[in-house]
């Protein structure tokens, strides 16, 4: 995962104090389009033929309606690893790094669930 797309992601679930669902959907809405610009600008910028533009263009956006509905199918998913985001910022330095590394490595898992059912969707509407 991207290590800027996960701190961000950690930076706006932790602002989000209470844990008020729609904030954390709007982080994990975040976190998914991040990974999807990655991860199309690193593999699939010749569908578009502007290398280095694919944060801009072409399939590297997703329309936020579509995400929003994707998302609601996962929204318990993303309450629970935006939940265990907050809590690394209780965590004992010892434990934290681990802890993160863990988070890191299942909300890797968790987007790319979600990317592959967005492109499911988008295939099929």
């Amino acid at each position: 995962m991207q290590a800027d797309c996960f701190n961000e992601y950690l930076r706006c679930v932790q602002a989000n104090v209470i844990g008020a669902p729609a904030p954390d959907m709007v982080c994990t809405a975040t976190l998914i389009s991040c990974m999807n610009v990655h991860l199309y600008s690193s593999l699939g910028e010749h569908l578009v033929d502007r290398p280095g533009e694919a944060d801009v263009t072409g399939k590297a956006f997703l329309e936020a309606t579509l995400v929003a509905k994707v998302l609601e199918r996962h929204d318990a998913a993303a309450h629970t690893y935006a939940t265990r985001a907050r809590a690394l910022g209780s965590a004992a330095l010892a434990t934290g790094q681990a802890a993160r590394d863990d988070l890191e490595r299942d909300l890797d898992q968790f987007v790319q669930l979600v990317l592959q059912d967005l492109q499911h969707r988008h295939h099929s509407d």
